[in-house]
């Protein structure tokens, strides 16, 4: 088939308009360890995780989403504390089942396309969270600089003291 005889393609993410987006990309340190040696508790962690939190409205502009693929969670939001959040539900529902979360927090222009039963995701902020993810030495979700000049400090600072530990910026 030359080039004059092929088809447009029928699905476009160009034609989708990217939304700024604060993404967090966290890793479960261990999970594949866990799933070999104990897959029931594996089973169970996932459980904890998918129901772990209900974000407050007051709190979610109804932007907030998450992706959870194997060790590798995705949270999406307009906003920063939601995510924040998110993050720290999350660290303390993984070490109760003795697993640590490493990853990162940014903020860019981020698309979302669903068809069928496919899901196709081209993100800024994601690719710098999973960069800055691996260039972390220790258990915690850390900002990327995009994320940083974006803050609404007065918002973070709203959450409790509980809902801000395990975070650095």
């Amino acid at each position: 088939m030359d080039n004059d005889q092929r088809q447009e393609p029928i699905l476009r993410i160009s034609d989708v308009e990217p939304q700024d987006r604060y993404v967090g990309f966290v890793d479960i340190l261990g999970w594949g360890d866990k799933v070999k040696t104990d897959f029931a508790a594996a089973l169970e962690l996932y459980d904890n995780l998918i129901n772990i939190f209900e974000m407050p409205p007051e709190i979610d502009d109804g932007s907030f989403s998450m992706r959870i693929v194997s060790d590798s969670i995705m949270l999406i939001c307009s906003k920063v504390t939601p995510i924040a959040m998110a993050c720290n539900l999350l660290q303390h529902g993984a070490l109760a089942y003795d697993c640590l979360l490493r990853g990162g927090i940014a903020f860019g222009k981020h698309i979302e396309l669903v068809h069928k039963n496919n899901y196709y995701v081209l993100s800024e902020p994601l690719v710098h969270a999973a960069m800055l993810e691996k260039q972390i030495k220790a258990p915690c979700i850390a900002f990327h600089p995009s994320a940083i000049p974006q803050f609404d400090y007065e918002e973070l600072l709203s959450a409790s003291p509980f809902m801000r530990l395990i975070l650095y910026f």
